[in-house]
Parts: structure tokens; C-alpha cells; sequence
């Protein structure tokens, strides 16, 4: 099991990282012997018309050893260096980021504690001064009907008042009324009676000088 895992593994190294199923053949001459496959060198691969040596070849392999020591390695080792600097400043930078984080969020949060107490003292004081104002204009009201409840009683009275004087002196007129039509009929009569007297007098005048005439004829 363990050998078949480390040929599948060399499997993988010779396989060209440009064309994954092709197997590198060759080192590319002028590309500081990078390994080709048959497809690289082609028509239109990356390293055609460049000088290649077969991969088997111990000299090709030497110099990609002491390539490797002399500049890849150290390139690798520089870039280990800058990966670990880069690291660091990201690192050091990313504390400062969140210690000002907290630092605002903390400010934050006591802003905006300090907006709410305001905004609550803000709040009480305008709920005060709706009840005061509600409660002056509920006493107005209050002032208003009772006045007007005053007056109309008043106004009651003197109209009640001034019926009952407006009936009395109709009574009081009715009442005259017929004690005039009561003397005036009095009169009338005490009238008629006297003319009826008067007639009876003066026909029993009549009546005496007409017998006081036939005697002395």
C-alpha cells in the first residue's frame, strides 16, 4: 500500500504543471531548465524553438541541483523571510485595527448612551409640557362650560321671571277689561231703566192731562 502511494507520488513529479497529463521530457535550456513535456516544445506551446536537453541527462540534472542552491533556494529562503514580515506587519496591523475597533465601539456605545439620555430628558420635559398645556386648556374648558352654565341659569331666571310678570299683567289687563265691560253694561242698563222711567213718566202725563181735557169738555 505504501508503494503504490509513493509511485502514484512520483507519478505526479514527472507530470508537467502546465499540461497535467502530459510527463515532462526535457529541460528547457534557456528558461533556466524548467521542465518541459512534449506539448511545451510543440507548435504552440510556451518553449517552442527553445534549446532543450533530455531530462535523463546527469549534466541537465547537476545544474539544476546547484541552480536550485544558488538561486532558487535562496529565493525560497528570501521569500520564507518576506512571508514572515509581511505576516508580522499584517498581524501588527491587524491589532491596531481591532484594538481601534474597540476602542470606537466602546465610544460608540457611550455616544450614543449619552444621545439617549438626552433624547429621554428631551422626551420627559416635551410629555411635560403636553400635560401642562392639556391641563390649562381642560381648565378652560372647565371655566368656559361653568360660565356659560352660570349665565344660562341667570338668563333662565329672567326669563321665567319676565313670563310670569307678562301673565299677571294679562290677568291684571283681562281682568280690568271685564270689570269695564261690567260698568258699561251697569251703565246701559241704569241708562235704559232711567229712559224706561222717563217714558212711563211722561206717557202718565199724557195720560193725565188727557182726562184733565175731557172733563172740562
Amino acid at each position: 500500500m505504501i508503494d503504490n502511494n509513493i509511485s502514484h507520488n512520483n507519478n505526479d513529479y514527472r507530470k508537467c504543471t502546465i499540461h497535467l497529463n502530459k510527463d515532462i521530457l526535457f529541460f528547457c535550456l534557456e528558461c533556466k531548465l524548467i521542465p518541459c513535456c512534449i506539448q511545451c516544445i510543440s507548435s504552440k506551446g510556451e518553449h517552442h524553438g527553445h534549446r532543450t536537453d533530455p531530462l535523463e541527462s546527469s549534466s541537465n540534472i547537476l545544474s539544476l541541483i546547484n541552480n536550485f542552491k544558488d538561486d532558487i533556494y535562496q529565493k525560497v529562503i528570501e521569500r520564507i523571510e518576506s512571508n514572515k514580515t509581511i505576516l508580522n506587519e499584517s498581524n501588527n496591523k491587524y491589532d491596531e485595527i481591532q484594538s481601534q475597533f474597540k476602542i470606537n465601539n466602546n465610544l460608540l456605545n457611550k455616544e450614543f448612551k449619552k444621545i439617549h439620555g438626552f433624547v429621554s430628558i428631551l422626551e420627559l420635559d416635551i410629555e411635560r409640557q403636553l400635560e401642562t398645556t392639556y391641563e390649562d386648556n381642560t381648565l378652560i374648558n372647565t371655566i368656559i362650560t361653568s360660565s356659560i352654565n352660570h349665565d344660562n341659569g341667570i338668563f333662565s331666571t329672567i326669563i321665567n321671571d319676565e313670563s310670569g310678570e307678562n301673565n299677571n299683567n294679562n290677568n291684571n289687563n283681562n281682568n280690568n277689561n271685564n270689570n269695564n265691560n261690567n260698568n258699561n253694561n251697569n251703565n246701559n242698563n241704569n241708562n235704559n231703566n232711567n229712559n224706561n222711567n222717563n217714558n212711563n213718566n211722561n206717557n202718565n202725563n199724557n195720560n193725565n192731562n188727557n182726562n184733565n181735557n175731557k172733563i172740562k169738555d
